[in-house]
């Protein structure tokens, strides 16, 4: 049996390529981040620490009503809005994955986003989420922050490797994973 299952038009009669292995990486990619992202978000919350880990990190409990690092503060509806609907959209990408490292990069931003909305929608902090890694450089973020910068990287990574001729070799090569 192929380890691909076609469904439905989808544009000009393409046909949508779900890849069940990569399917199954995403879920369970986004399961992990949300699961790890969730519990250091509960142990910051109930210890509320301040203090230099090492290097230039620091943890330091806050609370953000904007978006990834602190962006659009204070704008948390249209903040959960718009993270409702890129997840939907993700969702619907990740399906049709040409790659291991897309469908992690698909994992990771999905199961960011997860967990971040769910902070807004579940734990009553004003429509915040928790951030508790602060450098002197940049704004503080969380676990799930990280996966979603991680995870567009990985994501844009892979569609550069697909328009590279050169790598044609490795595209086939993942495509039979």
């Amino acid at each position: 049996m192929s380890d691909e299952t076609k469904i439905g038009p989808v544009f000009q009669n393409k046909k949508l390529k779900i890849k069940p292995s990569k399917v199954i990486t995403v879920f369970l990619t986004a399961v992990a981040v949300i699961f790890v992202d969730q519990i250091s978000k509960s142990l910051v919350f109930d210890k509320k620490p301040d203090f230099h880990l090492f290097w230039i990190f620091y943890f330091r409990y806050t609370l953000n009503s904007g978006a990834a690092f602190s962006l659009l503060s204070s704008s948390s509806i249209y903040v959960e809005v718009i993270a409702a609907v890129v997840v939907i959209a993700l969702i619907v990408f990740s399906f049709n994955a040409s790659s291991i490292v897309q469908a992690l990069g698909f994992g990771l931003v999905i199961g960011g986003a997860i967990s971040n909305l769910s902070d807004r929608v579940f734990r009553h902090l004003n429509n915040s989420v928790i951030d508790f890694i602060y450098t002197k450089y940049w704004p503080t973020f969380n676990i799930a922050d990280s996966c979603i910068t991680i995870g567009i990287v990985l994501i844009v990574i892979s569609y550069i490797k697909r328009q590279n001729p050169k790598s044609e070799v490795v595209q086939k090569q993942n495509n039979e994973l």
